[in-house]
């Protein structure tokens, strides 16, 4: 089995509202999303995919979530700078780590990719990550 890994980023904003400690309140992160494809077959290359390819990923993950206020549905912080024209992106599950990483590999997956594993980093000492 192949394997490759690509590491990009994007920079968003989130509350978890239902949070008892300090995460209830808006506050952003500098996430490190790690995306891993495996394959059992290379192209004539030498490849699973090329690199430069996997700029789409950036392309989806800077169109979506960076700058973005992520919200679940019915915060009303999000309903609000939605209504304001600003960025914001909904999800239907509370924007935790482990929740994003799901979803940017649901994402990723839909352009093509053979998505192994998707790691997301929200700081240099707090991680999620979600394989098949």
């Amino acid at each position: 089995m192949y394997s490759v890994s690509k590491k990009f980023y994007f920079n968003a904003a989130h509350r978890i509202k239902t949070h008892q400690w300090v995460c209830k309140n808006v506050h952003g992160h500098n996430y490190i999303c790690l995306v891993d494809i495996q394959s059992d077959i290379i192209d004539s290359d030498g490849m699973i995919v090329d690199f430069k390819e996997m700029k789409r990923i950036q392309e989806r993950l800077d169109h979506h979530l960076d700058h973005s206020y992520l919200f679940e549905q019915g915060d009303l912080i999000g309903e609000f700078l939605q209504s304001q024209w600003m960025k914001t992106y909904t999800l239907p599950l509370p924007p935790t780590t482990e929740v994003l990483a799901k979803h940017i590999f649901e994402q990723v997956t839909s352009l093509w990719f053979a998505v192994s594993r998707v790691e997301l980093r929200e700081t240099h000492k707090c991680k999620a990550t979600y394989t098949k």
